[in-house]
């Protein structure tokens, strides 16, 4: 799960490992709280093909809560650390860390090349924080007028 936010670059160094260590302090509240998963609970083979059976989704806290073995002490301290929780804050504080981490890499890479390299991002969708972005994007695709209805 950690490399679908931080990528396959390699890492090296202790400041390298610094930044990964916080991806991970960032990272578990929301996986842990937020992210429902689903678990497998039978594989059968049918012919040629598996047919999967698995339970509904929930959290990795929704399954503790609902464990007997776990007591209720600890039950008790986490709902109260989730109820402090911001999913959205929590997933702005994982996006910040991730960012520092590939900085750090692209600066690396840039020392080894030489080259200058463009800052990477950590999400795929394009942000348009201003209208001056947007302009350039109309101008770059202009639509054709047609009299036609």
């Amino acid at each position: 799960m950690v490399r679908e936010y931080v990528g396959y670059d390699r890492l090296e160094g202790a400041e390298e490992l610094a930044l990964l260590s916080k991806v991970y302090a960032h990272l578990a509240p929301p996986l842990n709280f937020f992210m429902p998963t689903r678990r497998l609970e039978s594989k059968t083979r049918v012919g040629s093909r598996e047919v999967k059976v698995y339970d509904e989704p929930r959290t990795p806290f929704q399954r503790l809560v609902e464990s007997a073995e776990v007591p209720q002490e600890t039950k008790d301290a986490l709902s109260a650390r989730i109820a402090l929780c911001s999913p959205v804050e929590l997933q702005d504080n994982v996006s910040k860390a991730v960012m520092r981490l590939r900085r750090r890499l692209a600066r690396a890479s840039r020392k080894q090349t030489g080259a200058r390299t463009v800052q990477p991002r950590v999400n795929h969708l394009p942000k348009l924080a201003g209208t001056h972005r947007l302009v350039t994007v109309i101008q770059a695709f202009p639509l054709e007028r047609t009299d036609e209805p």
